[in-house]
């Protein structure tokens, strides 16, 4: 799925993993959208086992973020 991701502008969890590990902190709060339901589960754990160190947030619809 990583072709579909990029040609979308979407990024897959190992996309993401290697955008974040550019950076040169972990203090940053990462919350995550727009996730297909049908792989909710499969990107969580994929989620979990590649960007851990960043906390991940899986946000729910509808859910806002406040500042």
């Amino acid at each position: 799925m990583d072709a579909l991701a990029q040609e979308s502008k979407h990024l897959t969890p190992v996309l993401l993993a290697q955008r974040l590990a550019t950076l040169k902190r972990t203090d940053i709060e990462l919350y995550v959208n727009h996730i297909k339901p049908l792989y909710l589960e499969e990107i969580t754990k994929e989620l979990e086992d590649l960007c851990s160190k960043w906390s991940p947030k899986i946000l729910k619809d509808g859910e806002i973020i406040k500042f």
